[in-house]
């Protein structure tokens, strides 16, 4: 359980790099401020709130100037401390719109798109809550709205279907982006990660198991130092190899190697044995580094 609560309902920032979340807020700010225009224009708002799509245009400018400081400081925070703010302002101009069906459920949708965008559910459903504080603190600023039964102009319904269409389209194509940027990344991380095993594969080639298990597991770092340790040397030959290369066929000879060597390298490995080389029939092989097993072994 993390020892604070962090607040935190923006994208990430490799995801942000698509569309930024002050883009997001200012375009959805636009989206409203044209509804609120046409519904100015064909008398579905009173004309004394004509000023409320200048102020959904310039606040999200100057909130992301006013902030910049903050976002270098905690980018992710201001970005949810400033959608919080936005879904809280919703809540108010729902109060200011009277609660008018089509008005409230155009805003409604444009916030949630946006939040669930940026932030997925927990974001929504945070938003949420601030757009019900939002209408909250709107009742008790402006008073309980006198309802209107007035069904809404039909320039009003057009215009608000494209505006929110548009803007849901758009946030629809660069969460499209998004999803094929993190498919991209793990398709990299996969590459890569085969990339190592074969590298991993090609270096067990070359170094005795116990020290690249060791080097590949983060136990040990591979650097040159030096370092004190009682070990236990094991030295061992064919007896006579002299003789019997003398006798043997290359290809013969070969073989009785590969075989002693094989068997070797496995007794090595089942008492926790470190193959140092092989010199001709030779193997050095010491016990102690980088592991250690009991003497009852």
């Amino acid at each position: 359980m993390p020892d604070k609560f962090s607040l935190d309902i923006a994208p990430n920032k490799q995801l942000a790099n698509e569309l930024p979340p002050h883009q997001i807020r200012l375009f959805a700010y636009i989206t409203i401020s044209i509804i609120i225009i046409a519904a100015v224009l064909v008398g579905d708002l009173p004309k004394n709130l004509w000023w409320m799509a200048g102020f959904t245009v310039a606040y999200p400018i100057l909130s992301h100037l006013v902030t910049r400081n903050l976002r270098e400081r905690s980018n992710s925070t201001t970005n949810s401390v400033l959608i919080l703010l936005d879904t809280a302002l919703g809540g108010c101009a729902m109060v200011l719109f009277k609660f008018d069906p089509s008005l409230s459920l155009f805003v409604f949708f444009v916030f949630s798109t946006g939040t669930i965008t940026m932030g997925g559910v927990f974001g929504w459903m945070v938003s949420t809550c601030t757009l019900l504080l939002g209408i909250i603190c709107g009742l008790t600023l402006f008073g309980v709205p006198q309802f209107s039964s007035d069904p809404p102009h039909v320039l009003t319904l057009l215009i608000g279907l494209l505006a929110t269409t548009g803007y849901a389209s758009t946030l629809g194509y660069f969460t499209f982006k998004q999803a094929k940027t993190l498919i991209n990344i793990q398709k990299e991380l996969k590459e890569r990660q085969q990339e190592s095993v074969n590298l991993s594969r090609k270096l067990s080639r070359y170094l005795p198991a116990q020290v690249w298990g060791s080097i590949f597991s983060g136990q040990t770092e591979a650097r040159l130092e030096t370092q004190r340790k009682k070990l236990t040397v094991f030295f061992s030959d064919i007896k006579g190899f002299a003789e019997i290369s003398e006798e043997l066929q290359p290809e013969a000879l070969t073989d009785l190697l590969n075989s002693y060597f094989t068997e070797m390298s496995r007794i090595a490995q089942k008492y926790g044995g470190t193959i140092d080389k092989f010199v001709g029939d030779a193997i050095l092989i010491f016990f102690g580094d980088p592991t250690h097993l009991a003497w009852g072994r």
